[in-house]
């Protein structure tokens, strides 16, 4: 259990040095997650009912180390105030040091604790509410074209057609090779994006509404699990991730997908095959790799019926812009990122490969090596039908399709550390409880 939390702790970190992009302390931490998973992986197999709940001793420890090393680093990089800075830094502190006292040192008083408790959830959402706000216009091709495609939607116009203005024309052009035209996300995304939009005039505001249903989401996850105290701890530990604000400031799409995956997880959970199904068919859909969860999906639900409709949640997303124009819904928002090219920046094997020997990798590889795992780990797991053993398999395959793959940057790990997360969650209790055969018809 410990190796799996050092794994969670090392994904957590990649985006410490270098803002999650290729440093040789980023490759550390992303390794030695990796070879953590795979410790905690082999012992899960040779002893599954040795696991034990992690005391919450461990857990505050690797909270206070979230909060330390968020207070000594930038939280967000294109700030037009530095008060923001000012605060989010001794809001973190006083966390520090209120934290473990209503945790450890009065443990009875439960009122103190759940006040503490409260107080961080509303500094972690302060902030996230405050960002847009503090940085309203980074200069980043994500958030711009996003940013533009909703007001483009808003005006009636095809965003996978409608040309954007490239955000790099008045700063200096990053090296990365392409040039983003249009919306280049697939659909399922816009809802969430459009509607921030259209109630806050940010696209961004749709990640803060995210990471708090993924709060909820975890919650509800770890209380059937630990007490009300480990429960609060998990949901400080997803809410303090390092690199949190950042994410949010460059309008990556990451927490919109974490959001659906846990949904879609506390309904299995739960026992409700179809919202469980709706979920997961959404949640497939909002991103090209994803498609490699596809067949995971048999470890959590083999009925067809349920299957369909899972499909056809995520295939509706697509169909007005398959009407209005197929040809540029198709090279947009499918292909454009598949057509990207090798990022030497990113946090892969393949960058070290590049600046060693000068290897650049196909695309190709990382379809070869996603599927490879997708197998490999299905087989592995294939006679537990089980939320540990969908997740353990799920987290195999995206560490290979990120760490060995062409491109990973902190988002990417940012998703995988959730996975992480709602793993070690799931093994606090027997395997044997997780079994999905209880699930209504």
């Amino acid at each position: 259990m410990h190796a799996l939390l050092l794994s969670y702790i090392s994904l957590v970190l990649v985006g410490l040095p270098l803002r999650g992009h290729y440093s040789p302390g980023g490759m550390i931490f992303a390794l030695a997650g990796f070879l953590f998973c795979i410790i905690g992986l082999l012992q899960y197999k040779r002893a599954p009912k040795k696991f034990s709940a992690l005391h919450p001793t461990v857990l505050m420890i690797s909270l206070l180390l979230f909060l330390i090393s968020s207070s000594v680093h930038i939280p967000a990089f294109f700030l037009t105030d530095g008060r923001f800075v000012i605060f989010h830094t001794l809001s973190l502190w006083v966390l520090v040091a209120l934290l473990p006292i209503a945790y450890f040192l009065a443990p009875h008083w439960q009122f103190f604790r759940r006040s503490i408790f409260f107080l961080a959830l509303g500094i972690g959402f302060a902030f996230r509410i405050a960002l847009p706000q503090y940085s309203p216009e980074p200069i980043v091709d994500v958030f711009s074209s996003i940013q533009q495609s909703a007001a483009h939607i808003l005006q009636g116009k095809n965003p996978y057609a409608t040309p954007i203005q490239d955000v790099y024309e008045q700063a200096p052009q990053p090296e990365l090779g392409y040039t983003a035209t249009t919306y280049f996300y697939p659909p399922a995304n816009l809802p969430f994006q459009v509607g921030a939009f259209i109630l806050g005039r940010d696209i961004r505001y749709a990640t803060v509404f995210a990471e708090m249903v993924v709060a909820w989401t975890v919650w509800h996850f770890a209380r059937r699990r630990v007490s009300a105290s480990s429960s609060e701890l998990f949901v400080l530990l997803f809410l303090f991730h390092v690199r949190a604000l950042y994410i949010l400031e460059m309008g990556w799409t990451d927490p919109l997908i974490f959001m659906m995956f846990g949904l879609s997880l506390l309904a299995y959970d739960r026992g409700y095959a179809a919202p469980g199904a709706l979920a997961y068919g959404y949640f497939l859909s909002m991103k090209q790799y994803l498609a490699y969860l596809a067949i995971h999906w048999l470890l959590l639900e083999r009925r067809w019926r349920y299957l369909l409709l899972g499909i056809m949640t995520g295939m509706l997303t697509a169909v007005p812009f398959l009407f209005l124009d197929p040809v540029s819904f198709w090279n947009q928002g499918v292909l454009f990122l598949l057509h990207v090219p090798f990022r030497a920046d990113g946090l892969t094997v393949f960058s070290v490969l590049y600046r060693l020997f000068g290897i650049v990798p196909s695309k190709l590889w990382t379809a070869a090596i996603g599927g490879i795992a997708a197998l490999l780990s299905l087989f592995l797991f294939r006679k537990e039908r089980n939320l540990t053993g969908y997740l353990f398999a799920t987290s195999i395959t995206m560490f290979a399709i990120f760490l060995f793959g062409t491109q990973a940057f902190c988002n990417y790990y940012y998703f995988l550390s959730g996975i992480m997360l709602f793993l070690l969650i799931t093994l606090q209790n027997s395997p044997q409880e997780n079994t999905l055969t209880r699930v209504s018809g």
